[in-house]
């Protein structure tokens, strides 16, 4: 439902900015020379106790949740993420030659708040 959403995705930079603004495409490749390394840390959450509240619960869970979905292509990379290899490198491993929509579909479902699976650097 990712693609389907409704939401939008804005970059946002300041007119005055010593850095020049990346198209999309350049993100993709800086995307694919990055090393990455597997997110996890540990988060509390709220559970609804027996009076139908919500309460901070005592229990530390690690986030994220669950691992990409196995079958789906940015789970295959997931599973390749060893902090040394490039995105480039895992695709190459996996045979698999994306195309600029597929790679950033990999880098908005790895990458970004709402899929925190990766991090940059060892």
């Amino acid at each position: 439902m990712f693609n389907g959403s409704p939401m939008l995705w804005f970059y946002f930079q300041h007119k005055d900015s010593d850095k020049p603004r990346k198209s999309e495409s350049e993100i993709c490749e800086e995307f694919l020379d990055t090393r990455f390394r597997k997110s996890t840390f540990p988060v509390k959450n709220f559970v609804l106790n027996v009076n139908g509240d919500y309460v901070l619960s005592n229990k530390m869970v690690k986030y994220p949740l669950v691992e990409n979905p196995k079958g789906h292509p940015a789970g295959k990379v997931f599973s390749q993420v060893d902090g040394n290899s490039t995105i480039r490198d895992i695709l190459l491993k996996l045979n698999l030659e994306p195309s600029f929509k597929e790679i950033s579909d990999l880098r908005l479902q790895l990458t970004t708040l709402s899929f925190p699976y990766l991090l940059c650097g060892k």
